[in-house]
Protein backbone atom coordinates (compact mmCIF):
# COMPACT_ATOMS: atom_id res chain seq x y z
CA UNK A 1 0.00 0.00 0.00
CA UNK A 2 2.96 2.12 0.94
CA UNK A 3 4.52 1.68 -2.18
CA UNK A 4 1.72 2.22 -4.21
CA UNK A 5 1.25 5.83 -2.82
CA UNK A 6 5.11 6.58 -3.35
CA UNK A 7 4.39 5.62 -7.16
CA UNK A 8 0.71 7.63 -7.10
CA UNK A 9 3.40 10.49 -5.21
CA UNK A 10 6.05 10.04 -7.60
CA UNK A 11 3.66 10.29 -10.77
CA UNK A 12 1.72 13.08 -9.81
CA UNK A 13 5.30 15.41 -8.90
CA UNK A 14 6.78 14.17 -12.20
CA UNK A 15 3.83 15.74 -13.80
CA UNK A 16 3.73 18.77 -12.01
CA UNK A 17 7.44 19.34 -13.11
CA UNK A 18 6.56 18.70 -16.37
CA UNK A 19 4.11 21.15 -16.08
CA UNK A 20 6.22 23.84 -14.56
CA UNK A 21 9.01 23.35 -16.81
CA UNK A 22 6.78 24.04 -19.55
CA UNK A 23 5.30 27.46 -18.35
CA UNK A 24 8.74 28.52 -16.84
CA UNK A 25 10.68 31.39 -18.51
CA UNK A 26 13.93 29.75 -19.03
CA UNK A 27 17.07 31.88 -18.47
CA UNK A 28 20.67 31.41 -18.49
CA UNK A 29 19.80 30.64 -14.33
CA UNK A 30 16.44 28.69 -14.74
CA UNK A 31 18.10 26.32 -17.18
CA UNK A 32 20.66 24.88 -14.77
CA UNK A 33 17.39 23.83 -12.79
CA UNK A 34 16.82 20.34 -12.64
CA UNK A 35 13.35 20.53 -13.51
CA UNK A 36 15.15 21.21 -17.28
CA UNK A 37 15.04 17.82 -17.80
CA UNK A 38 11.16 17.39 -17.42
CA UNK A 39 10.80 19.21 -20.52
CA UNK A 40 9.47 17.56 -23.93
CA UNK A 41 12.58 16.14 -25.76
CA UNK A 42 11.91 19.10 -28.90
CA UNK A 43 11.78 21.84 -26.50
CA UNK A 44 14.95 20.65 -24.54
CA UNK A 45 17.18 20.75 -27.95
CA UNK A 46 15.43 23.73 -28.67
CA UNK A 47 16.69 25.79 -25.61
CA UNK A 48 20.36 24.02 -25.60
CA UNK A 49 20.90 25.01 -29.31
CA UNK A 50 19.89 28.33 -28.75
CA UNK A 51 22.12 28.35 -25.07
CA UNK A 52 25.52 27.21 -27.59
CA UNK A 53 24.35 29.67 -30.61
CA UNK A 54 24.75 32.88 -27.54
CA UNK A 55 27.57 31.23 -26.34
CA UNK A 56 26.70 31.90 -22.33
CA UNK A 57 29.82 30.34 -21.06
CA UNK A 58 29.00 28.34 -18.16
CA UNK A 59 25.65 27.54 -19.56
CA UNK A 60 27.38 26.32 -22.67
CA UNK A 61 29.48 24.40 -20.82
CA UNK A 62 26.78 22.73 -18.64
CA UNK A 63 24.69 22.25 -21.77
CA UNK A 64 27.46 20.45 -23.51
CA UNK A 65 28.40 18.18 -20.71
CA UNK A 66 24.72 16.82 -20.76
CA UNK A 67 25.24 16.02 -24.43
CA UNK A 68 26.17 12.65 -25.88
CA UNK A 69 28.72 12.48 -28.36
CA UNK A 70 26.50 12.54 -31.98
CA UNK A 71 24.78 15.97 -30.23
CA UNK A 72 27.93 17.41 -29.21
CA UNK A 73 29.31 16.61 -33.12
CA UNK A 74 26.17 18.00 -34.33
CA UNK A 75 26.47 21.68 -32.28
CA UNK A 76 30.20 21.59 -33.07
CA UNK A 77 29.39 21.90 -36.90
CA UNK A 78 26.89 24.35 -36.46
CA UNK A 79 28.79 26.67 -33.77
CA UNK A 80 32.62 25.74 -34.19
CA UNK A 81 33.60 29.39 -32.85
CA UNK A 82 31.31 28.91 -29.83
CA UNK A 83 31.99 25.49 -29.07
CA UNK A 84 35.92 25.98 -30.05
CA UNK A 85 35.74 29.07 -27.41
CA UNK A 86 34.14 26.87 -24.78
CA UNK A 87 36.74 24.09 -24.73
CA UNK A 88 39.70 27.23 -24.76
CA UNK A 89 39.02 27.40 -20.62
CA UNK A 90 38.70 24.54 -17.84
CA UNK A 91 38.24 21.66 -17.74
CA UNK A 92 37.37 21.54 -21.27
CA UNK A 93 40.60 21.78 -23.18
CA UNK A 94 41.88 18.34 -24.04
CA UNK A 95 39.04 18.21 -25.88
CA UNK A 96 40.27 21.55 -28.46
CA UNK A 97 42.79 20.30 -30.62
CA UNK A 98 40.35 17.48 -31.76
CA UNK A 99 37.33 19.41 -32.31
CA UNK A 100 39.41 22.05 -33.96
CA UNK A 101 40.52 19.66 -37.03
CA UNK A 102 37.35 18.07 -37.70
CA UNK A 103 35.71 21.96 -38.52
CA UNK A 104 39.20 23.27 -39.35
CA UNK A 105 38.27 23.51 -43.01
CA UNK A 106 34.59 25.20 -42.56
CA UNK A 107 35.91 27.46 -39.74
CA UNK A 108 35.86 31.10 -40.75
CA UNK A 109 38.94 33.51 -41.21
CA UNK A 110 37.41 35.50 -38.42
CA UNK A 111 36.83 32.81 -35.79
CA UNK A 112 40.52 31.54 -36.29
CA UNK A 113 41.96 34.35 -35.65
CA UNK A 114 39.69 35.42 -32.46
CA UNK A 115 40.16 32.39 -31.38
CA UNK A 116 44.28 32.65 -31.51
CA UNK A 117 43.50 35.98 -29.72
CA UNK A 118 41.73 34.19 -26.79
CA UNK A 119 44.71 31.84 -26.44
CA UNK A 120 47.17 34.34 -26.51
CA UNK A 121 45.69 37.51 -25.05
CA UNK A 122 43.06 35.74 -22.23
CA UNK A 123 45.50 32.79 -21.20
CA UNK A 124 49.46 32.86 -22.85
CA UNK A 125 50.45 36.11 -21.69
CA UNK A 126 48.36 36.35 -18.30
CA UNK A 127 50.17 33.56 -17.14
CA UNK A 128 47.71 30.34 -16.81
CA UNK A 129 48.85 27.40 -16.65
CA UNK A 130 45.88 24.65 -16.32
CA UNK A 131 47.12 23.85 -19.44
CA UNK A 132 50.07 24.17 -21.58
CA UNK A 133 48.41 27.05 -23.76
CA UNK A 134 51.60 27.10 -26.11
CA UNK A 135 51.43 23.66 -27.37
CA UNK A 136 47.89 23.99 -27.90
CA UNK A 137 48.42 27.22 -29.95
CA UNK A 138 50.97 25.54 -32.13
CA UNK A 139 49.04 22.75 -32.46
CA UNK A 140 46.57 24.86 -33.77
CA UNK A 141 48.51 27.17 -36.26
CA UNK A 142 49.92 23.80 -37.60
CA UNK A 143 46.78 22.25 -38.46
CA UNK A 144 44.93 25.22 -39.32
CA UNK A 145 43.56 25.90 -43.15
CA UNK A 146 45.74 27.67 -45.25
CA UNK A 147 43.57 30.62 -46.02
CA UNK A 148 43.03 31.26 -41.95
CA UNK A 149 46.48 31.32 -41.67
CA UNK A 150 46.72 34.27 -44.28
CA UNK A 151 44.10 36.19 -42.30
CA UNK A 152 46.05 35.72 -39.40
CA UNK A 153 48.96 37.17 -41.17
CA UNK A 154 47.52 40.94 -41.63
CA UNK A 155 46.31 41.11 -37.78
CA UNK A 156 48.41 42.50 -35.03
CA UNK A 157 48.38 39.78 -33.31
CA UNK A 158 50.71 38.29 -35.94
CA UNK A 159 53.92 39.60 -34.03
CA UNK A 160 53.73 37.62 -30.89
CA UNK A 161 52.41 34.72 -32.31
CA UNK A 162 55.29 34.22 -34.43
CA UNK A 163 57.45 34.70 -30.87
CA UNK A 164 55.55 31.97 -29.43
CA UNK A 165 55.32 29.88 -32.33
CA UNK A 166 58.93 30.09 -32.65
CA UNK A 167 60.19 30.00 -28.98
CA UNK A 168 62.07 33.06 -29.35
CA UNK A 169 63.04 33.41 -25.53
CA UNK A 170 59.60 33.78 -24.78
CA UNK A 171 59.22 31.87 -21.42
CA UNK A 172 62.14 34.07 -20.30
CA UNK A 173 61.73 37.26 -21.41
CA UNK A 174 58.34 37.76 -20.71
CA UNK A 175 58.10 36.22 -17.34
CA UNK A 176 58.88 39.95 -15.88
CA UNK A 177 56.61 41.92 -17.96
CA UNK A 178 54.96 41.55 -21.66
CA UNK A 179 56.47 44.37 -24.03
CA UNK A 180 53.74 46.86 -24.72
CA UNK A 181 53.73 46.55 -28.48
CA UNK A 182 52.33 42.80 -27.54
CA UNK A 183 49.33 44.00 -26.45
CA UNK A 184 47.23 44.20 -29.25
CA UNK A 185 44.15 45.55 -27.52
CA UNK A 186 45.20 47.75 -24.92
CA UNK A 187 48.32 49.60 -22.89
CA UNK A 188 48.15 47.18 -19.93
CA UNK A 189 48.08 43.83 -19.64
CA UNK A 190 45.25 43.24 -17.67
CA UNK A 191 43.23 45.87 -19.89
CA UNK A 192 44.48 44.21 -22.83
CA UNK A 193 43.01 40.94 -21.37
CA UNK A 194 39.35 42.32 -20.05
CA UNK A 195 39.58 43.76 -24.01
CA UNK A 196 40.06 40.86 -25.49
CA UNK A 197 37.57 38.83 -23.92
CA UNK A 198 34.57 41.78 -24.72
CA UNK A 199 35.73 41.37 -28.18
CA UNK A 200 35.76 37.28 -28.30
CA UNK A 201 32.29 37.04 -27.01
CA UNK A 202 31.01 38.45 -30.03
CA UNK A 203 29.40 35.10 -31.84
CA UNK A 204 30.73 34.39 -35.49
CA UNK A 205 28.21 32.17 -36.47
Amino acid sequence: MIYQFNFIKDRNLRYSCQLWALESKWTCVTRFNRVFDHLPFEKRLELETESVKFAHMPLVRHCLSRMDEQRRLQMLQQYPYQVLRIYLFWPCQALFTDAAAIVKDSLPNRSFLKLIHTVICQKILPGWRDCDYVDLLRRFWREGAEHCKEYVKGDGIFEILTVILEGKGFRTHLRSGVPRRYLTHAGTLTENTRRCINLTMLNDN
